[in-house]
Order: C-alpha cells, then sequence, then structure tokens
C-alpha cells in the first residue's frame, strides 16, 4: 500500500510538472507567433483590444449612471401613479378616464424600465408571469401608436386563438417599445408597422414585426444585437435598444431572426416558448 501512494505521489508530482511545461511552451509560442506576426495583423488586433476595452468602460460608466440616477427616476414615477390613482378615483375626472389609464400604463412601462436599468449594476433574475401574448400587445397598442407617430400606421393580428408566454408583462412591452422605435426611425416619412402573433409548431410563439422602412445593409444586420451599435446620427441613438431585446428574448430562452432589404423594409421574427396555462389542456 505504500509503495502505490509513493507511485500516486510521484505520478502527481510528474503530472503537475507536465502541465507547468506545456503552458510554458504556450507562453513561448504565443510570443513567438506576436514577433512574427504581419504587421497589418498586429495592428488589427491591437485595435481590437482597444475596440473592446473601450466598450467595457462604457459598460461600467452606463452601469455607473444607471445605478445612481434610477432611483430618482423611480420615486418620479411613483408621485405621478399616486396622483393618477387620485384622480381615477374623483368623480369629476370620468370623462378622462380613458386618458388617465393610459398615463398610469406609460408610468407603469417607465417603471419597469427603470427596474431594467438598475439591472445593469445589481443583476437580478427578473419576475416572470404566464401572459396572454396577443391580448398584452392590444393593451399596450395606444402607447405604441404615440410612440411610432401619426405617420406610422400601426397594425396588430394577434391571432384568432390566445398563446401564452413565461415572460414579464413588462419586458414583452419592452421589446416591443424598442423594435416599435427602430422602425419608426426607418420610416422617417410615415409608413407601415405591423404586428402578427401566432403558433409556430408546437413549442413556440412567433411574434413577427414588419416595417416599410428604408431597410439595413447587410454589415448593419450582421452587428445591430452588438451593444452601443447604431446606425443613426450621433446623439440620437444610444445602440442598447436591439441590444437590451436580444438580452430579454435570450434569457427567456427565445430566439430572434431578422430578414431585411435596402428601399424595402425590415422583419424581426421573435420565437418564444410557449407556455402551458393552468385549467387548459
Amino acid at each position: 500500500m505504500l509503495a502505490y501512494r509513493n507511485k500516486c505521489h510521484i505520478y502527481s508530482h510528474l503530472q503537475l510538472m507536465i502541465d507547468d511545461m506545456l503552458a510554458a511552451l504556450a507562453v513561448q509560442l504565443s510570443l513567438v507567433c506576436m514577433t512574427t506576426e504581419d504587421p497589418g495583423l498586429r495592428r488589427a488586433r491591437a485595435e481590437l483590444q482597444a475596440q473592446q476595452l473601450l466598450h467595457a468602460q462604457k459598460v461600467d460608466a452606463l452601469s455607473r449612471l444607471t445605478s445612481a440616477v434610477a432611483h430618482d427616476i423611480n420615486n418620479i414615477l411613483m408621485v405621478i401613479v399616486g396622483n393618477i390613482e387620485l384622480l381615477l378615483q374623483d368623480k369629476q375626472s370620468r370623462p378622462l378616464r380613458g386618458e388617465l389609464v393610459e398615463i398610469r400604463q406609460a408610468a407603469d412601462l417607465g417603471a419597469d424600465l427603470v427596474r431594467q436599468l438598475l439591472g445593469l449594476s445589481r443583476p437580478s433574475p427578473s419576475e416572470a408571469e404566464i401572459i396572454d401574448v396577443g391580448a398584452t400587445l392590444m393593451q399596450f397598442r395606444r402607447i405604441l401608436a404615440r410612440l411610432v407617430g401619426r405617420r406610422v400606421q400601426v397594425e396588430i393580428d394577434a391571432g384568432v386563438d390566445p398563446v401564452f408566454v413565461s415572460l414579464g408583462r413588462g419586458l414583452l412591452e419592452q421589446v416591443i417599445m424598442n423594435l416599435g422605435l427602430n422602425a419608426r426611425d426607418a420610416m422617417p416619412w410615415g409608413g407601415h408597422f405591423r404586428i402578427a402573433v401566432s403558433r409556430s409548431g408546437i413549442e413556440d410563439v412567433l411574434i413577427e414585426l414588419t416595417d416599410s422602412g428604408v431597410g439595413m445593409t447587410q454589415h448593419a444586420r450582421g452587428r445591430i444585437f452588438e451593444p452601443f451599435f447604431t446606425t443613426k446620427e450621433p446623439g440620437p441613438g444610444t445602440g442598447l435598444g436591439l441590444s437590451t431585446v436580444h438580452d430579454i428574448v435570450h434569457q427567456a430562452g427565445g430566439r430572434i431572426e431578422v430578414d431585411t432589404e435596402l428601399g424595402v423594409g425590415t422583419s424581426v421574427r421573435v420565437f418564444l416558448p410557449s407556455a402551458p396555462v393552468r385549467g387548459r389542456n
């Protein structure tokens, strides 16, 4: 038994020596490659590393900024919601009830967005709920129409049969809002924005959003979900809208497909796992 233990100790020691030698060899080979690498490739590598560092700094700065202001924004929204609730209870405000409910929904959406911003600096699991996709979109329609503006005609096809997903209502509205704003920016002179909800196979729910905008190049198509990438002029776009959409859909177990053509428009297909509903077979 003692001889066996000694052999195991020797083999372990030899394995550690071999691992150290291989690691040292890898470092040497990396240095050789760097010294023999084409100068153009070295410059490209250095530029890529600089871009990655800049991106990391942007993310860190954004995290600090959102953490600093999100609480104040949330307090302001709570004041708005509180006053709206008081007005809804006032009989004299009944003629304006529709507009007041719409303001409260917008404030609730703003509060959800604040929680998402706080998640950049303090990630926490989002609260999912089983929601009717078509019904949620129909309730969000008036807010969406105001966001995209009068020049854009909004059409929502909720489908014949209800379909359900497990996702926070605010998160779904955030996905639709960001995609709607992108569609609006692609149609500066107006156009048509259509959202259709259907079942895709047995396991997925499909939300297809189509605009009649200017479309994108294939280069832009390949980068639209990258954080801070934008085709807009400096100032109007942060490059975070579609990145946020991608993260929400990915975390929900879904995927996104995009078809676009210059001068024709863009179609975004959001696939989300279908959720079982209690009381339904």
